[in-house]
């Protein structure tokens, strides 16, 4: 019996993971990397070399693999936050002072602290049960909330694309990196991130995020802030696009199982590159069992997707 599964990565959102998960039909795992282009993820080795087949297993040691050429970091951004509960006129301005504001770690909700509603003094501690959410929404009120953030940037960053990433800001929030707005995101319930790179000094950063969580907004309990983790991305100019891979398998038989990729390659530097994307598929003990390689020239400035087809034999399906 045939089955077909798809997992596509269309949205343009903010910042890709390297290595991400093949359909489960096929109990493995995805990776996928440009080689001497775009840096990989372990345990997949950047350069195609005779140890670089199908039933061999990808050096565990990274001391015996060869180095990328370029490379994909992703650092936490979880820590060092000031916050305040309420307006702040300026909130945005590099120059503000912060010293004051209590420094908390995300993921931070801060409607249960209790904001204030119109009758404070009628308040059970964080709860008031005439917050215009309701009982569906905990009782809690809303509020504005701003988080600042200062940071320099790590070693190794000269002419790399920076990115950040929110996995959850909760709700109509506004990121500013320096005083410049980066753009918002009204919905809460979605990551989003930018690219920070033209807006980055030497020395000091200073990021801002404006929260504003308007009550009734949500059927059930919404909370309110960064309620899940950030992450700064530091990438070469050419790399997987955001979100940028879409995983399909048309045909699944017990002999065998076709496995269609397409990855979306970004090229923002000044000049043409001809790249090569590896796209390998390693199951769960670790074992390569398909590999395949392509050339491409990713024009600066733009993008290009690479189509590439595996076949995986034997394939270890499961189902609920």
């Amino acid at each position: 019996m045939n089955a077909k599964h798809s997992q596509c990565d269309d949205a343009p959102r903010a910042i890709l993971p390297i290595m991400k998960p093949l359909p489960a039909l096929l109990g493995a795992s995805l990776l996928l990397a440009v080689s001497a282009v775009v840096a990989t993820a372990k345990p997949i080795v950047p350069f195609l070399e005779e140890r670089d087949q199908p039933g061999e297993k990808p050096p565990s040691d990274s001391a015996k693999a060869p180095a990328a050429a370029g490379g994909r970091r992703t650092l936490s951004f979880d820590q060092g936050w000031g916050f305040h509960l309420g307006e702040v006129a300026g909130g945005e301005n590099p120059e503000l002072a912060d010293t004051d504001w209590p420094t908390l770690e995300v993921p931070h909700d801060f409607s249960i602290e209790g904001p204030p509603g119109a009758d404070p003094a009628g308040m059970e501690g964080p709860f008031d049960q005439k917050s215009p959410a309701g009982g569906g929404g905990g009782f809690i009120n809303g509020g504005i909330g701003w988080y600042r953030k200062t940071f320099t940037l790590p070693g190794g960053s000269v002419g790399k694309r920076i990115g950040l990433q929110f996995d959850g800001v909760y709700m109509d929030s506004e990121v500013w990196l320096n005083g410049v707005s980066m753009g918002r995101q009204p919905y809460g319930y979605s990551s989003f991130g930018f690219d920070l790179t033209p807006h980055l000094k030497a020395g000091d950063n200073v990021l801002a995020v404006r929260v504003n969580v308007r009550q009734p907004c949500s059927r059930w309990y919404s909370g309110a802030g960064i309620y899940r983790h950030v992450r700064l991305t530091i990438t070469d100019p050419l790399h997987v696009a955001p979100w940028g891979t879409c995983v399909t398998t048309p045909e699944v038989l017990d002999a065998s199982a076709r496995v269609e990729v397409r990855t979306q390659v970004r090229n923002q530097g000044p000049e043409g590159i001809e790249a090569t994307l590896t796209t390998a598929i390693v199951d769960a003990g670790g074992r390569r069992v398909a590999i395949h390689r392509e050339s491409g020239l990713v024009a600066a400035g733009s993008s290009h997707e690479f189509e590439q087809t595996l076949a995986v034999a034997a394939p270890r399906r499961w189902s609920i």
